[in-house]
């Protein structure tokens, strides 16, 4: 009865830049991140990127930034249980900044590098803006 069997969770995502500010999601339940969502069946991990960031955000045509690939796991409460979530995040670049949130989401914002590391609700989350922003100064 609607018990769900999968014992571990997946999910890609972007962090995404305007210039020089990135973009974090405020979810219902409250935490900030950058647009992410389960990798579905038959999706390769870029895929499901695209699909999640065209979801939640409405933006689409995304520039990838090649390169940066950064992974981060944790542990989440889903039906009474802690199960691992591991989080991959490539980075990419909009020329639009007109978000269209989905019912998941109650607030956008572009922030500047500092300020979205103070924002980022997960350490993992910080970890991953931290490696992009450290890339990003690379380039």
């Amino acid at each position: 009865m609607g018990h769900n069997t999968e014992t571990s969770e997946f999910a890609c995502g972007f962090i995404l830049l305007r210039g020089d500010r990135t973009l974090l999601l405020r979810h219902a339940e409250g935490h900030w991140a950058p647009p992410k969502g389960r990798v579905e069946p038959g999706e390769t991990e870029i895929e499901a990127a695209h699909r999640e960031l065209a979801e939640e955000t409405g933006l689409t045509g995304v520039r990838i930034i090649d390169g940066f690939r950064h992974e981060t796991s944790y542990f989440k409460r889903r039906d009474g249980e802690e199960i691992p979530k591991r989080v991959l995040f490539f980075l990419a670049e909009s020329s639009s900044g007109n978000v269209q949130l989905s019912d998941e989401h109650t607030a956008s914002v572009w922030l500047a590098w500092d300020v979205a590391l103070d924002r980022a609700t997960h350490a993992g989350t910080r970890e991953a803006l931290a490696a992009a922003r450290e890339f990003v100064r690379q380039l």
